[in-house]
């Protein structure tokens, strides 16, 4: 049986939802868009949600952000009403296809790469995790 438990973020606009599933066997990923998702009917559908405006998913941890003008515990609900509705077709070794992410890497400095790299290997996971991010516009 599914278990979710909810957990509060730095960010009063993101939750974090941890499943005793993986929904994520394989890096990171985070939409805002539903037409990024739709090979991803789980993100689509959060997606979906009014109010919702981004989805990050990372091994078993589900990271929603809205836009600060609903009440968490009814969207609460609803988030997890969601999960239940997609979690036995959810498959969570999907692949991050609408991506240009290498594209970009590979047109970066080697010093911009690097940082790019620190960056995804320390600060960044628990950036997004809590709804954040971190972009490097130059160096």
């Amino acid at each position: 049986m599914l278990q979710i438990r909810i957990q509060s973020t730095p960010n009063p606009n993101a939750r974090k939802y941890v499943l005793s599933v993986d929904i994520k066997a394989d890096g990171k990923v985070s939409y805002k868009d539903a037409s990024e998702c739709s090979h991803v009917p789980m993100a689509k559908a959060l997606l979906s949600i009014e109010g919702v405006s981004q989805v990050h998913f990372f091994d078993n941890v589900l990271t929603v952000t809205q836009n600060g003008t609903l009440d968490w515990p009814p969207l609460d609900e609803i988030v997890q009403d969601t999960i239940h509705d997609h979690i036995n077709d959810h498959d969570a070794n999907f692949v991050d296809s609408t991506s240009n992410e290498a594209e970009r890497r590979a047109s970066l400095s080697p010093e911009v790469l690097r940082i790019e790299e620190t960056l995804d290997a320390t600060i960044r996971p628990g950036l997004q995790m809590d709804g954040g991010d971190v972009e490097v516009l130059g160096y």
